[in-house]
């Protein structure tokens, strides 16, 4: 049977798109460097997350004193005690397990676990696919590491070996859901 329109105008072809689709990694470096990328953006994301609300409290709430470096700081700070490394304070270790924040960090991680599983082929073994998602947790975890050994705001200061195995662990779950 014939279809009739139900529009008086005629159809134009859609216009073509000028992006080409991105290619997925096929090498084993490929894909190696695409699952590094998505742990370093994942610490990046949740970094400059807290980072911009921790700005937004400092302006709210000083009225024009203190230091914007110390908001910002805190703001790291307040990544890598949500990756349950703890903090140090005048020389005392205090551990903090903040599961809101938790859950806050864990949503980049999350979301890059997710942009790792459709970026590499389907096909894919699964010792393969847990060999990038661990590559991606050492990237994110490497990353926090070096966050912990040079972020410090007065004598607050993250504890680093504690904070790269929670780190690691935080993207190895969360990213694994969706991957």
């Amino acid at each position: 049977p014939d279809r009739m329109s139900t529009s008086l105008r005629p159809r134009r072809p859609a216009p073509a798109d000028r992006r080409q689709p991105r290619a997925k990694p096929t090498t084993a470096r490929e894909m190696l460097v695409a699952a590094l990328a998505h742990g370093a953006l994942a610490l990046i994301g949740a970094v400059a997350i807290s980072m911009i609300a921790m700005l937004v409290f400092w302006i709210l709430a000083s009225g024009g004193s203190g230091s914007a470096a110390d908001a910002i700081g805190s703001g790291a700070l307040v990544v890598l005690a949500a990756c349950h490394g703890g903090l140090r304070i005048d020389g005392s270790e205090v551990t903090v397990v903040p599961l809101g924040l938790t859950l806050l960090v864990a949503m980049p991680c999350w979301r890059a676990g997710l942009a790792l599983g459709g970026a590499v082929p389907r096909g894919l073994g699964l010792a393969r696919r847990l060999q990038l998602l661990a590559a991606s947790a050492t990237a994110f975890a490497l990353l926090a590491g070096l966050l912990a050994v040079v972020v410090r705001v007065g004598s607050v200061q993250a504890r680093a070996v504690p904070t790269v195995l929670g780190a690691f662990l935080l993207l190895l779950v969360a990213a694994a859901i969706p991957f």
